[in-house]
């Protein structure tokens, strides 16, 4: 037997996959199959339902391969899919909705029709006041008033259908919904009260369901509440969970497979919804044996009997509380009931729906052969021209095969004598052409739009972020396209802005929409400010040369809350990276002035201001949400366990962004103490602005210029939280940084101060990620024996600690970091998260560019005063930070020996080869004096010592 079945009008076997109910919804015909049916789908698609459909061998699929409009496939149904058609024993729909187009082929073709709904549609659109319930009674009196058969899953529907359309009785077939074998056949759940208490509720999460109550009578309760599905409701009901301490774990969809299992974990599968039809999932879960609780209404009620197989309740949060706690604590109940809700859903099994439906079919009448051949005659036809058009189209095949093969041959023979660089850059070159000539072909192939667009389906990443009425600019619009799909699909107001003519000429043309508006010009220039929430930047900020700049004036300028951008990734392919090792063009668009890395792209948009709340990599692509807003609070914490510690001396061009990038944070609850160590240009005006606007913030101001360790000194003095966290005025924190390196102290109590991993910039320019050792056996060795490991404003020390050994020595106007660390280490271990969690900035002023010959001397003190320490010699009579000091405390017995000469030969200082030379004559100039250890510990060899010595007197000859 021949069945064709249509599909809801508007949905697709790709749909179906997405929302993981496609085995669910094929499995009645998979079972049909095994008595000799076969099945044709009539879907709404495009060509990838024929790459699904492939995967059953009983099933063929017709779909939308046109790419016509849906009111034009509706209309052209009957003829696109005649050959279908005419073959068929009988033509059936899934739903009432597209029921029509099922009953005008049936009609055309003089076939029988089966009218078929899973719930009614007319008193679905009534409770949801639909605009469509004037069309949904049209076509429900049109199809079950000319059907041959009706079916609906209950008696209750029967009954509507008869009463409301004056149907007879006979007509209508009651056949409910099946459940797939697999459920009878997996073990009953385990009812023990042993396991902890989950609630299952399966189904869309939609007002319809109830969901509200449903966490409202889990309130207080030891339970999880599992909700499987999606829905416009998520995000509100997550909040809503949040508010009230109630364990929510929202799964998504799941997979026909994955279902059975989900179930029988669950102590009790709930359905609180307002109505139902013949709801599914509830048959499911009694199948697998559960125990249910559902509301006494319109489709559960039927099927649930009090007591017996479950548990009925109203739809209050009070009622449903009452049926969850009796299920909890009593296990012979739920036992109980949910044997015999397994017993009661052998009716359902899909071989007994399958048998139903099977002698349905064989009632109705059935084509002779003779009939069947006449159709095939006139097919064959009707079917000569394509028939012509596909033996033409393999001609042509053919030769397109034999033009690639020729092609393939001479260029191996060419790259055969050549170099393997120069093949390889032939090669390339051929590829771009060649992608640059895909691209066009795309472009043509579907109309005018690249094929990008809908495989890609970047769109779906815009428009699931954007709210209706929201008003949003997309720079760069192009053709529009993009501009037009957020407007129809999402609601939003959207102005589309392009430098190019002839690309607005297209946009207006092709893409208009009420809701869009298309201007040629600069964003910058010819826009009003303050006019937009979102700002939109698809494939546009590798095209820009100054790009931080320009997100920056956007911002001032536009003052959007959000950004939302797509940038190509340079670690989409083995082969970018060799591309640009040859000099051969490596971008996708010669025009880009960037191709990101991961790196690059967070560092651009910290320089810029912006903080990433979404990161995905997609299609060689970033995808991102950016946001401009700074949260502020505006009633400090009484417990808050961090406090961020900084200090700032005329640091006005970067202490506005240092600062917002802590207020930033994703950890909320934080002191922030910003010592203003007498600056004389506008910080001390930025920092009262930013105390006024939160209240974490508080300024303490020196009278006079105190420097870094007695700022941070007087903070310290201050600070009554278990921790405290160094912020430099002129660096940018990750958002995560507190929350991760909270997280990481609390589990790793024995370390004293952690750091991380940074990210190195200048100028707006990403430089490397500097990584310094993690594992704090491995950074004690590192800060004893070669130099610091935890970059300064990167770290959080517990306070205790920084206390005990009375802060920074103020003797050290710079490396006092290094020196804390060394003195820290007599107190607890030392060590780094593995990621990085600031950008630093490397500028004129900072102290690693202008004090490079004071480090170098502080940095010796502090490690020669560590051993010395260790020794338990004297220390405290060091008075002056100089070269005579440190000539004056050498050891070669020390790796600090070894540390200073490893900083002359590698760091910029004046008369260097003397200063070596001096150190060299404790020694001697012996090797056999050194100590082979600290000295390439010190990452130096004697042989590079003395020949740097012998180059100098060299040189001065």
């Amino acid at each position: 037997m021949y069945i064709i079945l249509f599909m809801t009008r508007g949905m697709s076997l790709a749909a179906w996959e997405k929302n993981g109910s496609l085995e669910r919804e094929l499995a009645l015909y998979t079972e049909l199959a095994q008595y000799g049916c076969k099945t044709t789908i009539i879907s709404w698609g495009g060509k990838y339902d024929k790459i699904i459909a492939n995967r059953y061998p009983w099933l063929k699929v017709c779909a939308n391969t046109w790419n016509l409009s849906q009111q034009r496939y509706e209309q052209l149904m009957p003829i696109l899919h005649a050959a279908h058609l005419l073959q068929a024993d009988l033509i059936k729909s899934n739903q009432t909705n597209g029921a029509d187009c099922a009953w005008r082929c049936a009609r055309l073709w003089k076939k029988p029709f089966i009218a078929r709904c899973g719930y009614i549609w007319s008193q679905f659109c009534k409770k949801m006041n639909s605009d469509d319930l004037h069309i949904s009674e049209y076509i429900e009196k049109e199809v079950y008033t000319n059907c041959n058969i009706g079916i609906v899953t209950t008696e209750e529907s029967r009954q509507f259908i008869e009463q409301k359309y004056n149907i007879s009785k006979e007509k209508i077939e009651v056949i409910p919904n099946y459940v797939s074998n697999s459920y009878y056949k997996c073990p009953l759940p385990r009812y023990a009260s042993g396991k902890k208490h989950i609630i299952t509720q399966v189904g869309r999460l939609v007002d319809q369901k109830n969901l509200f109550s449903l966490i409202k009578a889990c309130i207080g309760l030891s339970v999880t509440l599992r909700l499987i599905g999606d829905g416009p409701l998520k995000k509100e009901l997550q909040q809503y969970a949040k508010q009230h301490g109630v364990a929510v774990e929202f799964t998504g969809t799941v997979t026909t497979a994955e279902l059975p299992c989900l179930l029988g974990e669950s102590t009790i599968v709930t359905l609180v919804s307002h109505y139902e039809g013949h709801p599914k999932t509830l048959i499911e879960a009694m199948a697998r044996g559960c125990a249910v609780l559902g509301t006494d209404v319109q489709g559960i009620a039927p099927l649930i009997k009090h007591e017996i197989n479950g548990l009925l309740c109203t739809t209050s949060p009070t009622a449903i509380r009452a049926g969850l706690e009796r299920l909890i604590k009593d296990e012979s109940l739920r036992e109980r009931i949910g044997q015999q809700a397994r017993r009661d859903a052998q009716q359902f099994c899909i071989t007994n729906i399958a048998r139903r439906e099977l002698a349905m079919y064989q009632r109705l009448p059935r084509e002779t052969a003779f009939q069947k051949c006449s159709k095939a005659i006139a097919i064959v036809f009707s079917s000569m021209p394509k028939l012509i058009k596909k033996l033409y189209k393999k001609f042509f095949r053919s030769i397109d095969k034999r033009i690639l093969s020729l092609a393939m041959r001479m260029i191996r023979l060419y790259i055969r004598r050549k170099t393997p660089a120069d093949s390889l850059r032939l090669l390339f070159n051929l590829e771009a052409e060649l992608y640059s000539l895909e691209g066009q072909s795309a472009v043509a192939y579907d109309g005018g739009v690249h094929t990008k667009h809908r495989h890609t389906r970047y769109h779906d990443f815009f428009i699931a972020r954007l709210r209706p009425g929201e008003y949003v600019l997309d720079i760069g619009c192009g053709n529009g396209f993009l501009a037009y799909d957020i407007a129809s699909r999402a609601g939003a107001r959207v102005t589309g802005i392009e430098l190019q003519a002839e690309n607005i000429a297209i946009a207006r043309q092709r893409f208009a929409h009420p809701q869009v508006e298309f201007i040629q010009g600069d964003a910058l220039k010819d826009l009003p400010a303050d006019s937009f929430e979102t700002v939109i930047l698809s494939n546009v900020l590798e095209h820009l040369p100054g790009r931080v700049d320009f997100l920056r004036k956007v911002q001032e300028r536009l003052r959007p809350r959000r950004f939302l951008l797509r940038v190509p990734l340079f670690e989409r392919d083995w082969r970018v990276p060799l591309k640009k090792e040859l000099g051969v063009e490596w971008r996708l668009d010669s025009t880009h002035e960037i191709e990101y890395t991961q790196e690059q792209f967070a560092c651009e948009l910290a320089c810029a201001g912006l903080y990433i709340t979404d990161f995905q990599i997609r299609w060689s692509e970033i995808w991102c949400e950016a946001r401009a807003d700074v949260p502020y609070v505006q009633e400090r914490s009484p417990s808050p366990q961090v406090t961020v510690l900084m200090s700032v001396h005329n640091g006005e061009k970067y202490l506005e962004t240092a600062i917002n990038s802590i207020l930033r944070q994703t950890l909320r609850d934080f002191d922030f103490l910003i010592i203003d160590d007498a600056s004389t240009d506008a910080s001390s005006a930025i920092l009262s602005d930013f105390a006024r606007k939160d209240a974490r913030i508080q300024i303490l101001t020196n009278k006079r210029n105190l420097g870094l360790a007695a700022s941070l000194n007087r903070g310290i003095s201050q600070i009554k939280t278990p921790y405290i966290a160094r912020m430099d005025a002129d660096d940018i924190a990750a958002p995560q940084r507190l929350e991760e390196q909270l997280a990481y102290m609390e589990q790793n109590p024995s370390i004293c101060a952690s750091g991380t991993w940074i990210t190195q910039f200048t100028q707006d320019t990403y430089l490397h990620i500097y990584e310094p050792a993690t594992n704090p056996q491995t950074v004690r060795e590192r800060t004893l024996f070669n130099g610091p490991q935890i970059m300064h404003p990167t770290a959080m020390i517990r306070t205790e600690a920084i206390k005990a050994i009375n802060g920074y020595d103020e003797a050290f106007l710079c490396a006092q970091d290094y020196d804390l660390w060394l003195r820290l280490l007599d107190y607890g271990d030392l060590a780094n998260i593995p990621k990085s969690l600031l950008f630093y900035r490397i500028h004129e002023t900072s102290t690693s560019s202008t004090k490079i010959e004071q480090q170098v001397i502080n940095h010796f003190i502090a490690l020669r005063k560590s051993e010395m320490r260790f020794e338990n010699k004297i220390c405290n009579n060091i008075r002056s930070h100089s070269w005579e000091t440190v000539f004056s405390l050498l050891d070669p017995q020390t790796p600090s020996f070894y540390v200073i000469l490893s900083l002359l030969i590698h760091r910029n200082i004046s008369n260097k080869s003397k200063k070596i030379s001096m150190i060299l004559n404790k020694i001697s100039y012996d090797p056999q004096k050194i100590n082979k250890l600290y000295l390439q510990n010190a990452n130096i060899t004697w042989e590079k010592v003395t020949a740097f010595i012998q180059s100098k007197i060299n040189n001065n000859k």
